[in-house]
């Protein structure tokens, strides 16, 4: 399921709207919870959260492979293997930036 533009527009004046708020109240950085980290509820699965943050390949794999700790992998992988594919990654997106 992917999120529309109306949605994704909508959400967005939202987090400005709860931006603005924020600005006018005094940041507590003390290592809790805050709400940046918050994931909206039209975000139902990795594919939306890949879209929603505007990530692009390399970037997607990456998030893909973190999100597979928390379920089932197939049987072709396995931690090394998952973590090996991260840094492959993360190595074309820094040669992607350095370009």
């Amino acid at each position: 399921m992917s999120i529309s533009r109306e949605e994704r527009m909508e959400f967005e004046r939202d987090v400005e709207t709860r931006e603005e708020v924020e600005e006018t109240k005094s940041f507590n950085n003390d290592g809790g919870k805050n709400s940046f980290y918050e994931i909206p509820s039209e975000v139902k699965d990795v594919d939306d959260l890949c879209e929603y943050l505007e990530l692009n390949f390399f970037m997607g794999n990456i998030l893909k492979s973190l999100w597979v700790k928390k379920g089932k992998r197939h049987e072709a992988t396995d931690e090394k293997r998952e973590a090996k594919k991260r840094v492959h990654y993360a190595q074309k997106e820094l040669n992607r930036l350095e370009k």
